[in-house]
């Protein structure tokens, strides 16, 4: 346990007030709404979702910075985003779905933000001892995988594949609804894996993905967007560090953009051929508590699966948006070490990573 300083918006009673500092224990859970009000007796509206018990970054927060953490993903609309990566064990337990019925296995974030999975010669997801692999995708795999075909949320719209262990390779199986118009929107909802699924102890509907143009918003359209954002690594990891819309980096250490590096906006992507932007930002795993105690976001370079075949983990990243594109391909963000494009097109049956949001 540790002492957290969060700064709450007081709902307008029978005094007019507004921001105050209330400090009191808690862990690293989020509390909800009826729990900082048992705590502080205050009715409070709290700077982050209220809805899910997963762990989520605590903020640090004071009276001159309202709420350090969230990211704008359109004009007047803020998300927070889940603590890790989208994770599923076909073996282990059940989960409940928005739909009332009930499935095998679990879902959960990754235990930190630069976990992901690969294959048997990278990655550093364990399960009962045993180094986790992507490659051994199945219904019935004793293990965490990682990386998920386009729509794969377990819901059966009409997609031939739509399991979280589909491996077809026919970008067509991945339709919702089967028809190829079809995205994460109004009926076809439960595509979206944070839609559907319980994911830990969060209900369902407690997250969802991000549409394609929220995440160019968030890299290229905020306020100071292409200062928001550098290429990295987390404790030997290489990735993509997003910041929140507010940013103070912490005492002792140090962030850099990599625009200020040299990448640049071209052709709708940013590039700086033949450099490597992942030397831009390093960081320990304990120099990264700090920075995500701040509410930095890192984006694992995790690779992609096609069929039972893992390419590029470690080096490149991709993940996936709630967006198709055609017939063929749906929106991702996809990077490597020079090279960054928030709408990229990439093959449906594909499997990439998926990072959540909660809406604010």
């Amino acid at each position: 346990m540790k002492r957290l300083f969060y700064t709450f918006i007081f709902a307008i009673t029978s005094v007019l007030s507004f921001s105050q500092v209330v400090s009191f224990d808690l862990s690293d859970t989020a509390l909800s709404a009826e729990e900082v009000k048992a705590k502080t007796g205050k009715a409070v509206k709290l700077i982050y979702p209220t809805s899910m018990k997963s762990k989520i970054p605590a903020m640090e927060c004071n009276v001159q910075v309202d709420g350090l953490g969230p990211f704008s993903v359109a004009e007047g609309k803020q998300v927070m985003f889940a603590p890790g990566n989208l994770q599923f064990n076909a073996a282990l337990g059940t989960h409940q779905c928005a739909d009332g019925t009930t499935q095998k296995g679990t879902w959960r974030f990754a235990e930190h933000q630069w976990d992901y999975v690969g294959d048997a010669s990278n990655g550093n997801v364990y399960h009962n001892g045993t180094k986790c692999d992507n490659t051994k995708i199945s219904e019935t795999y004793d293990g965490w995988i990682d990386l998920f075909g386009w729509g794969t949320s377990g819901w059966n719209s009409g997609a031939v594949a739509y399991q979280p262990w589909s491996t077809s390779t026919s970008d067509s199986d991945y339709y919702p609804g089967g028809n190829e118009n079809n995205d994460f929107m109004a009926e076809y909802a439960y595509a979206d894996w944070g839609v559907y699924n319980q994911i830990g102890s969060d209900a369902s509907n407690a997250w969802r993905t991000l549409t394609s143009d929220e995440w160019l918003y968030i890299f290229r359209d905020r306020a100071g967007a292409e200062e928001l954002f550098g290429l990295g690594s987390v404790n030997g990891v290489n990735g993509v560090i997003i910041l929140p819309d507010v940013w103070k980096t912490p005492d002792g250490l140090n962030f850099v953009a990599s625009t200020s590096k040299g990448l640049m906006w071209m052709n709708n992507y940013y590039t700086i051929p033949g450099v490597d932007c992942f030397s831009h930002n390093t960081y320990t795993s304990e120099q990264w508590k700090q920075m995500e105690t701040h509410g930095a976001v890192f984006l694992p370079a995790a690779g992609r699966r096609n069929g039972t075949y893992i390419l590029n983990a470690g080096s490149y990243g991709y993940l996936w948006s709630a967006s198709k594109y055609d017939a063929v391909y749906s929106k991702t963000i996809y990077f490597y070490a020079g090279y960054l494009n928030p709408q990229n097109n990439y093959y449906r049956d594909n499997g990439h990573s998926v990072r959540l949001v909660a809406d604010l």
